[in-house]
């Protein structure tokens, strides 16, 4: 059975914070809920006396599910069909248990929180000259992220992004930074979060600053407060860029992305 929630139970969360697309939804309930263009679900299973098999959100057309290998997958997809979901952000996993197809695959990236009193791990030194800018304005953000803008990496409209991190930052969901040299931004890092976790949205390097290590250094200075709150950050990437994470210690945890009937 599939019902409409206004709140995730603590066993429902722990669902969610197994993969990168539960993190997503997770951080968007806890920004979004209670307003009328996000919605959100749970399917349950009477036989595991009501427990939570899966979640699926919607925020403003845009779905995302999680779920437990014992969940309802035909239900799930029918569900979604019925709903009019033209794609949805999922595991490879889920995604393949849909009967849906691979859109936009990526590499599921995690880079766990600190263990308390744990040290963290030193990573690349800031440039000298530069200087760190948390929480600019997100036209900034806006801005950066669109120096690198591709087939393969989209932007939403500028008034729908600035809206949302707006939102997200107001309400301790998000959290951004600038590295700049003087008043010209050369690189920014984005993440949403929750209470246990965090996933990294976007990552931008002005193209005539790339391979200076400035992407390293600004991403590596945005894990580092998340995980001094002991969250675990995931973000996606495609294969070939894969080491670049690893190197500021991200390990590999499937594959997640957008899938379409």
């Amino acid at each position: 059975m599939i019902r409409l929630i206004d709140t995730i139970s603590p066993s429902a969360r722990e669902v969610c914070l197994d993969d990168p697309a539960g993190v997503r939804l997770l951080c968007t309930f806890d920004a979004y809920r209670g307003y009328p263009f996000a919605l959100f679900w749970e399917q349950v299973s009477a036989a595991t006396a009501d427990a939570p098999a899966a979640l699926l959100c919607a925020l403003d057309g845009c779905y995302t599910l999680t779920g437990l290998p014992s969940a309802d997958w035909t239900e799930l997809a029918a569900f979604l069909s019925a709903l009019g979901a033209a794609e949805v952000f999922c595991t490879a996993r889920a995604g393949q248990a849909l009967g849906w197809t691979a859109h936009k695959p990526g590499l599921s990236l995690r880079l766990q929180g600190r263990a308390e009193g744990g040290p963290l791990p030193s990573g690349p030194d800031l440039p000298p000259g530069l200087r760190v800018c948390w929480n600019p304005s997100p036209g900034r953000i806006y801005e950066t992220l669109a120096l690198c803008r591709s087939d393969a990496i989209q932007l939403p409209a500028p008034a729908a992004f600035h809206a949302d991190l707006s939102h997200r930052i107001r309400h301790a969901g998000g959290r951004c930074l600038l590295l700049e040299r003087g008043e010209q931004a050369l690189a920014c890092a984005v993440a949403m979060e929750t209470g246990e976790a965090a996933y990294v949205s976007g990552l931008s390097v002005r193209p005539a600053e790339q391979g200076k290590g400035l992407g390293a250094a600004a991403l590596h200075l945005l894990c580092g407060r998340l995980r001094q709150e002991a969250k675990t950050v995931w973000t996606l990437a495609q294969r070939e860029t894969a080491g670049f994470y690893e190197k500021l210690g991200f390990a590999p945890a499937g594959m997640s992305g957008w899938y379409r009937p």
